[in-house]
C-alpha cells in the first residue's frame, strides 16, 4: 500500500512532468509558428511574378525580337541585360547567346559617338535569322529558369551571383559593352540584394545591438 508521502511526492513529480511537456510543446509550437512566418515571407507566389518586371522584360524582348524591327536604342536599353542573363547560374551554356549580343554592340555601337547620340538612337539594326531564333529559344527558357524560384532570399543570392558575374566579365573582356552599364543602377541593385540575403543578419544585430560594417567589396560583416 502506498503511502501519503508517497503518494504526494507522485502528485508533485506528475505535475512537473506535465508543466515540462507543456514547456516543450510551447517551444514546439513557437518554432513552428515561426517557420511558417519565415516561409510565408520567403515564399514567392506564381501569381506574383506575372505581374514583376521580369515578366514585362521577357514580354518585350520576345515582342521586339518578333516584330524584327529592332534599332540601335533597343541594344541600348534591353540587350545589355539580356547579356546579364547569360550569366545566371543554371546547367545551361548560353556563351552562344553572349556572343550573339556582343556582336551586336561590336557591329553598330563598337566605336560610338556620344556627340551624335540622337541622330543614330533609331538606326535600324539587323540580326541574322539563325541568331534570332537562338536569342527567341534564350528568351523561351528564361522564364522557367527564373519564375521556378520559390525562395526571395535564393532568389536574391541568384541575381547577385549574375550581377557580379557579368561586371566582371564586360570589365575584362567587353569594354565596348560596360561603358553601356548603368553603373550607378547596378550598385543600387546590389545593395539592396545584399539587404536581402542579409536580413537575418541585419535583424539579429540589431535585436542583440551589434554593429555591422559594409567591407570594401560592398559585404556585410560584423564590427
Amino acid at each position: 500500500m502506498t503511502s501519503l508521502r508517497e503518494q504526494i511526492a507522485q502528485r508533485k513529480s506528475a505535475k512537473k512532468y506535465a508543466a515540462n511537456i507543456k514547456v516543450e510543446k510551447a517551444k514546439i509550437e513557437s518554432a513552428k509558428r515561426k517557420r511558417d512566418y519565415d516561409n510565408k515571407i520567403d515564399y514567392i507566389p506564381q501569381l506574383e511574378w506575372f505581374s514583376s518586371s521580369y515578366y514585362t522584360y521577357f514580354n518585350l524582348i520576345k515582342d521586339k525580337l518578333q516584330s524584327n524591327k529592332l534599332v540601335i536604342n533597343d541594344l541600348l536599353q534591353h540587350f545589355v541585360q539580356l547579356h546579364r542573363f547569360t550569366f545566371w547560374s543554371c546547367d545551361y551554356d548560353f556563351s552562344n547567346i553572349r556572343l550573339i549580343v556582343e556582336s551586336l554592340f561590336d557591329k553598330y555601337v563598337g566605336d560610338f559617338d556620344l556627340s551624335n547620340v540622337e541622330q543614330i538612337l533609331n538606326s535600324p539594326i539587323s540580326i541574322h535569322y539563325k541568331q534570332r531564333d537562338l536569342l527567341m529559344q534564350f528568351m523561351d527558357l528564361l522564364p522557367s529558369l527564373v519564375f521556378t524560384i520559390k525562395s526571395r532570399k535564393l532568389f536574391a543570392i541568384a541575381n547577385s551571383e549574375m550581377i557580379v558575374k557579368h561586371n566582371s566579365w564586360c570589365n575584362l573582356t567587353k569594354p565596348s559593352l560596360a561603358k553601356f552599364i548603368d553603373w550607378d543602377g547596378v550598385k543600387e541593385a546590389q545593395n539592396l540584394l545584399r539587404l536581402k540575403i542579409n536580413a537575418k543578419m541585419l535583424y539579429v544585430a540589431a535585436r542583440d545591438k551589434k554593429v555591422l560594417i559594409y567591407t570594401e567589396t560592398g559585404d556585410i560583416e560584423e564590427l
